[in-house]
């Protein structure tokens, strides 16, 4: 009876490999079709995408003081790779205490301030993919008698808003 069992269980192994080797395949491809919406972030925040406020800017001002005030503040742009885009900031010159100063914006980390007019737009520029460096340099030009009414320092702030266009 052991025998017969035995037996059986081979026939059935025997027949299973029979019937359950391919003898044939069939196919069916797929596509994944992707659609990419691009986007540029600015100083965005690693792991949840969103855009953070840039880093505020102080000057210290005497009047008539014999050499311009200059400060700077740094920020990133993060977009698409090889997106085009520009960046504009406004607006890019204005007064505070009746003292006049200028923006001007720089790619890389070094404020520039090559001239005493503003400069707040930066054209033709390209994604990477990754977070590309600017800078917007400030200056107060010397000689300005500002406006004051106190003996006390007389404090004052304006605004200025980052436009990345893609």
């Amino acid at each position: 009876m052991k025998q017969l069992i035995r037996n059986a269980a081979l026939s059935l192994a025997a027949l299973s490999a029979v019937v359950f080797a391919p003898v044939a395949s069939a196919q069916s491809q797929f596509k994944v079709d992707l659609t990419l919406t691009p986007k540029c972030y600015v100083n965005m925040v690693a792991g949840t995408p969103a855009d953070v406020d840039t880093t505020d800017v102080t000057l210290t001002y005497t009047a008539f003081q014999s050499t311009d005030a200059e400060s700077s503040t740094g920020f990133n742009v993060t977009c698409t790779n090889t997106l085009g885009y520009s960046i504009a900031v406004t607006a890019d010159t204005n007064t505070i205490a009746g003292v006049d100063y200028f923006l001007k914006l720089a790619a890389g980390t070094t404020a520039q301030y090559t001239s005493a007019t503003g400069g707040g737009t930066l054209n033709t520029l390209a994604g990477s993919g990754s977070a590309q460096a600017y800078t917007i340099g400030v200056r107060a030009p010397k000689d300005q008698a500002g406006t004051c009414a106190g003996p006390a320092a007389c404090n004052g702030q304006n605004t200025h808003t980052i436009t990345v266009s893609y």
